[in-house]
């Protein structure tokens, strides 16, 4: 997703810095077991997954490259937006990237800040954005 998705966005010594190898399941685990996390599935191949922390940040929205434009990131977003409902989450946050902020922005969430981040001693530009609720 990071290596290919987003070639139009960032050059290669960014998307290597962003996703330099494939990390240990048991990090992912870790990482995501403790945050509400969807993922969608086709033809029992994971395809892309969201997940948020307690406090309405979303904190990963990944898809396959072959599967953007589609209507799986906005159906898993749909359904954290549940979840944040039944949790009387009032805002939500997120640090996007380039493609991920033009997905935001179609859901009606505005950028607050755009920054420069070091990933390995590479900068990148990504963007705080929020969106209020209720």
């Amino acid at each position: 997703s990071v290596r290919l998705g987003t070639r139009d966005h960032y050059d290669e010594a960014q998307r290597r810095a962003w996703a330099p190898e494939i990390p240990e399941s048991s990090t992912w685990r870790d990482r995501l077991g403790s945050q509400i996390t969807f993922v969608a599935c086709q033809e029992d191949e994971i395809v892309g997954f969201i997940s948020m922390k307690s406090d309405g940040y979303i904190d990963l929205l990944f898809l396959a490259p072959d599967r953007t434009g589609k209507g799986i990131a906005k159906q898993m977003y749909d359904c954290l937006l549940v979840v944040a409902s039944e949790r009387s989450i009032e805002n939500l946050s997120t640090e996007a990237s380039h493609l991920a902020r033009v997905f935001f922005k179609r859901q009606g969430w505005s950028v607050t800040k755009a920054q420069t981040v070091r990933h390995i001693g590479v900068s990148m530009e990504n963007f705080r954005m929020e969106i209020k609720l209720q």
